[in-house]
């Protein structure tokens, strides 16, 4: 696959490190798969990995006004703001109906762009700030991040720490801030009730004083400091962060990307050992006057950009903003660094004498002006292999070569890179993924840009080998080589046949662009903040899709860098010191290092002569090699069938509602939902599938060979269905624990045609991997099998060294839900030498899964007509119901969760009246580099039937007031750890509870427990004080949040899919979902709800009496169960508890507990 460059995501590298240092904490949120990014306040805590790629498109669309609609930008100038430009320039989308204006504050010159959206419920902001690590004093490494949590912490208008996320919080809100290479982003979003006109005034108010006036209190100085010291420790032994550190600190020393950006104490405070009670006695020095420094150095007016996305109109967002930042400081004569460096010479593509690369001193604009020197040089930094042993179980190569930065004019216009990124990374028959895959030599190939800052960026393929790839990784390199030689040969040859495929991409970003729908409010403010910088603002909408003509000398200096001399070779293998080296290209005989801060052991060297000129101009070609046909998948026709001439006639009032889907068929073994969108008026479609059965789950055995077709039918689509991945038509096979899930989206016009296509395949590929002549290790499919089964038993080793508090997660799970495989469970099964997995057996497994006893539960949604809808249900019939049985209620897959017990309950359970409680399961990090200790306190509250609406609504809204008590609490003051998260947490058969995590370098679970159990008892005095007033306005939040509504097609089919699905493995009499159960959820501690008329003081009652009951450490009805897991250096103690009544370790232990517990029912609280 080919990746893009996101506006929002400047630094994604192929190495998927961190580039965001993190500010707040949710254990089940973070922004992207390549850019973690955590959430301060989450209403509910569901995994939302959200990929950024940057599409490109063509200047079109560009919104016209009539002459008598365009007001002059002299007239709607205020006294306090300029009017850059007004809503009739912007280009925009078809379907956007946002307003725009962007303004310069005559103050101090704050360039902000405002958005005014009166159909959102999420109100955000965003300021950007043109400065990072990369500014960071050079014996103060991380001071740009330190900042950045600093700015947090009070300032002296609103001098309390955590007054602004307080304030967010009673407004169904959010903030957070990155640390990045060259800047700071920091934003926040709300969620206030519909008639709460100023909740954005005073989160903009709170905001702007990090601009104003920050304290920089010296005691939180001195707490904060231990929070960044705990964040650096948090990620020492993740690959990540690692790879990302061993890249620079081999870069050229007079760059400023060698920097250490995390930083942690010592390198804050210049030499200081944290191992002493106060700085004072650390050894090191106080950083509060170099912090002051740093803000007064960038933060002001001209270093800063602002966006504000409201539902007020453009003039009150604009007066607004005015009165909140009209008091940030101009910028000094010296301090502008907007934007990137001016142009040294007017020619975009000039001749240095400064040389990059070995065939001619070609250089880019912008390219080494920032700083003086570029990071990775020919003949220093380039040309080399570099072999690294990772944490994890890991074997891939990455092939990193120095480019120009993509702001260059000439790269910005025409983007050679992205035709380049798509040719190598394409998936079709004939491409290099194609060819190595089929020999069963990689899992997976991308290319993309992955660091890109104003000076320099890199070019990545990245290769993930399997076993069989890594022992033959000179094979794998000489294909590379030679696939790169086809492209070259194809760019200098016939400058026609590349420009179709520049011109296929850029078609694709145009319909891309077209029918684009609005984005999520605060990432849309994260990202048009940073855009102010280089971005003209009424460009800004539409810059990131808009490409150039084809330009073949542009292409050809571009690839030019594309070379063995002017790249790095970077080679990940956990066996590196193990096995013998075959590779002529290993660096063997060098020494190895070990990088200062993440401890990352690798060794390099230089790629022979003799090997890169092999490699640049390969003497043969493999005949199986062909660049890829045009895409057939390019939809042509966008109609909308709600505006068909019999479509029926919808009005204003329906075209606004949110109508639940109805049911096309209604059988014992089928049900379809369908609706024809009218709201949203997109040319897409989306389908969803679930076949439930009872195979999938029965044993570990069958799991995992149903986790195995999974990976070897997305492997075998990849030659099917690529084209159509690109022309935003995508798919999705996820194997449940009830079944298997099939989803398909995109344009309407080629839906259906994938869908038979990939059902088609499914019960093909079962066929043929049944067939004898696929069963030996020559069969292209065989090794298929093989492959797959070596990725799972990769993934699945690697589950056991992940980060602590994410193995308490897991740990809480196996104890309290009652019927769950482990990982040990599946890794016998695939290292099972003496009854071992086969594909045959695969095959029929599967073939049992899918027709033997099924139920199917679909949802058609979108642009799409009833008429069609029954077709894919004539299909799911031929295909799958007419060959199976109907599944039975008995057969149906049911899981439960088990009821903890209680205090008096455990005391019986364990014959001991000295029992320990919480019962307590623990266990030993896995990783030998493992220092952190983490526990996830677990109080289970109830099941469905019992709570019902009102007591989800009301744990609900208890944790929603705990997370920023516990985060200020047990994170900010007592700084048990970096990592700190309360959230309600639900378990299979509707069983809810409260979660309390944290994960510590410093503190032993059992004191961990400790300081939760003690918040708890202070918790509950805040609950006691709160005012009606404050209830009500937290309450309001919560309901906000519940009652958000969707802004996008994709939203509202998710939303509707959710609730039928809930209902799967229910009973045939509590089958039928309940929709708007949100709504009703909302309605239960609603103030403003007139059919309800609940008071705030009714509200308070119940929390208290819930707490109470549930959750205080002496409550009556208290179900609790404490996760911990121990670091190495605390092996110890974790020994010394061994055989203590209460705790239990290891698998045996857990099961033992379990078969004394008893289950809750199994009965849904809508019902």
């Amino acid at each position: 696959m080919h990746r893009y460059t996101s506006l929002i995501v400047k630094a994604v590298v192929m190495f998927q490190f961190v580039r965001a240092f993190k500010c707040g904490f949710h254990p089940a949120r973070c922004r992207s798969a390549y850019f973690f990014s955590s959430i301060t306040k989450v209403a509910v805590p569901d995994n939302t990995i959200a990929k950024m790629n940057r599409p490109f498109i063509p200047n079109i669309l560009k919104s016209t006004t009539a002459d008598q609609d365009i007001v002059f930008k002299d007239e709607l100038m205020s006294k306090k703001s300029t009017i850059i430009a007004d809503d009739h320039e912007f280009e925009r989308s078809k379907l956007d109906r946002r307003k725009y204006r962007a303004i310069e504050l005559k103050s101090n010159g704050l360039q902000v762009l405002l958005v005014s959206d009166d159909e959102t419920d999420v109100e955000a902001g965003s300021v950007h700030v043109r400065a990072g690590h990369f500014d960071d004093p050079e014996d103060r490494a991380g001071l740009a991040h330190f900042h950045e949590h600093m700015v947090f912490l009070g300032s002296e208008k609103y001098p309390a720490e955590g007054d602004f996320e307080a304030y967010l919080a009673k407004n169904g809100g959010s903030t957070n801030a990155y640390t990045d290479m060259e800047d700071t982003n920091y934003y926040f979003s709300i969620t206030p009730g519909d008639d709460d006109d100023d909740a954005l005034t005073g989160a903009l108010d709170r905001f702007a004083q990090f601009f104003i006036c920050p304290t920089f209190e010296t005691s939180a100085v001195e707490r904060e400091l231990r929070a960044i010291n705990s964040e650096y420790l948090n990620s020492i032994t993740s690959d990540n962060w690692r790879n990302y550190q061993i890249l620079k600190c081999n870069a050229n020393p007079s760059h400023p990307f060698v920097k250490f950006g995390c930083g942690n104490y010592n390198t804050l405070t210049n030499g200081g050992d944290i191992s002493k009670p106060t700085l004072a006695e650390s050894g090191g020095t106080n950083p509060r006057d170099i912090l002051l420094d740093f803000w007064d150095k960038n933060y002001h007016g001209g270093n800063i950009k602002l966006c504000v996305l409201g539902r007020a109109n453009l003039d009150e967002l604009q007066e607004s903003v005015e009165n909140t930042f009209e008091n940030v400081r101009p910028a000094p004569s010296n301090g502008v660094k907007s934007g990137y460096p001016a142009l040294s010479q007017q020619n975009p593509l000039k001749i240095t004498t400064k040389s990059v690369h070995t065939e001619n001193d070609l250089m880019f604009a912008y390219e080494g002006e920032s700083y003086g020197d570029i990071p990775f040089r020919v003949g220093h930094e380039l040309g080399i292999i570099r072999e690294i042993i990772p944490a994890k179980e890991t074997r891939k190569i990455t092939i990193s070569f120095a480019i120009p930065p993509l702001h260059s004019p000439l790269i910005d216009v025409g983007k050679p890179h992205r035709v380049i990124s798509h040719l190598l990374g394409h998936e079709s028959p004939g491409s290099l993924h194609s060819v190595l895959s089929d020999e069963g030599l990689i899992f997976g190939l991308s290319s993309g840009v992955g660091v890109d800052v104003s000076d320099f960026a890199l070019f990545n393929i990245n290769l993930s080998l399997t076993a069989k790839g890594m022992s033959e990784r000179d094979r794998v390199l000489d294909l590379f080589w030679q696939w790169m030689s086809i492209i070259q040969n194809e760019i200098w040859r016939d400058e026609s046949e590349m420009e179709k495929y520049h011109d296929e991409l850029r078609q694709l970003s145009e319909i891309s662009y077209t029918y684009k729908e609005n984005t999520n409010p605060t990432d849309f403010c994260s990202s048009k903040a940073e855009c102010l910088f280089y971005t003209p603002a009424k460009d800004i909408l539409s810059a990131a899709y808009k490409t150039g003509e084809y330009d073949a000398d542009v292409a050809r200096a571009f690839f030019s860098r594309l070379t063995p001399q002017n790249c790095m070779m970077l080679v990940w293998d956990p066996d590196h010191k193990k096995s013998p080296i075959t590779s002529r290209i290993s660096a063997v005989d060098e020494e190895w290092k070990v990088e200062k801060w993440y401890k990352g052991e690798y060794r390099q060297m230089k790629i022979p002569t003799d090997i890169a000129e092999e490699w640049k101009d390969p003497k043969s070609l493999d005949s199986r090699l062909f660049l890829p046909k045009m895409n057939t998948y390019i939809p042509t026709d966008f109609s909308l069938r709600c505006e068909d001439p019999d479509f029926r006639t919808i009005t204003p009032e329906e075209s606004e509602s949110v109508e639940p889907p109805v049911k096309l068929i209604d059988s014992e073994n089928l049900r379809l939902w369908h609706k024809t969108d009218a709201k949203f008026k997109v040319p897409r479609t989306s389908f969803h599938m679930a076949i439930t059965s009872p195979i999938v789950y029965s044993s570990p055995r069958t799991m995992t060979q149903a986790r195995l077709f999974e990976k070897v039918l997305k492997d075998d689509l990849n030659s099917h269905i690529y084209d159509a991945s690109l022309a935003g038509i995508s798919y999705g096979v996820v194997i449940a624990v009830t079944g298997i899930r099939i989803k398909v989206g995109g344009y309407s016009q080629k839906v259906t045609q994938l869908i038979e296509t990939l059902l088609n395949r499914i019960i093909e590929l079962i066929s043929e991997m049944k067939n004898p002549e696929n069963n030996h290790e020559d069969s292209v499919l065989y090794q298929k099998y093989g492959k797959s089964l070596e990725s799972l038993r990769r993934q699945t080793a690697n589950f056991q060294l992940d980060p602590p508090y994410e193995v308490c997660d897991y740990n809480t799970r196996l104890i309290v839900e009652e019927n769950v495989w482990t990982v040990s469970n599946y890794l016998a099964e695939m290292n099972d030498t003496k009854n071992p997995l086969t594909m045959l057996e695969c095959a029929n497994i599967m073939e049992e899964t899918l027709l033997g006893s099924i139920r199917i539960e679909a949802l058609c949604m979108g642009n799409v007509g009833e008429d069609e809808a029954l077709k894919i249900a004539d299909v799911l019939r031929a295909k799958f119901l007419e060959k199976s049985r109907i599944l039975s209620d008995e057969e149906t897959p049911r899981f439960r969760s088990l009821k903890l017990p209680t205090y008096e309950e455990a005391k019986l359970l364990f014959d001991d009246n000295g029992v320990t409680y919480p019962i307590v399961y623990e266990e030993l990090a896995k990783a030998d580099m493992e220092d952190n200790n983490a526990i996830e306190l677990y109080l289970q509250v109830g099941q469905d039937q019992d709570m019902k609406y009102e007591g989800i609504a009301i744990l609900d809204l208890i944790a929603h007031i705990a997370y920023t008590s516990a985060f200020n609490t047990l994170r900010t003051q007592e700084q048990l750890g970096y990592i700190v998260s309360t959230y309600p947490r639900n378990t299979a058969g509707g069983a809810h509870g409260l979660s309390i995590v944290i994960q510590s370098s410093s503190k032993l679970p059992s004191e961990l427990e400790e300081r939760c159990e003690a918040w708890l008892v202070a918790f509950r005095e805040e609950l006691a004080n709160l005012s009606e007033e404050m209830v009500e306005m937290e309450a309001g939040a919560v309901v906000a949040q519940l009652l958000e509504r969707d802004t996008r097609l994709g939203q509202e089919i998710d939303k509707m899919w959710s609730q039928i699905i809930g209902s799967e493995c229910l009973s045939s009499k509590d089958r039928e979902p309940v929709f708007g159960r949100l709504e009703k959820l909302a309605a239960t501690i609603d103030v403003d709800d007139e059919i309800n008329a609940v008071s705030a003081a009714d509200i308070k009652q119940k929390m208290l009496h819930m707490f109470d009951q549930h959750l205080a450490p002496s409550a009556p009805m208290r179900r609790a169960l404490s996760s911990r897991v121990y670091g190495q250096s605390s092996k110890e103690a974790f020994e010394n508890n061994t055989g203590k009544s209460g705790i239990l370790q290891g698998r045996n232990d857990a099961r033992h507990l379990k078969l004394s517990l008893g289950s809750w029912p199994i009965k849904p609280y809508w019902k």
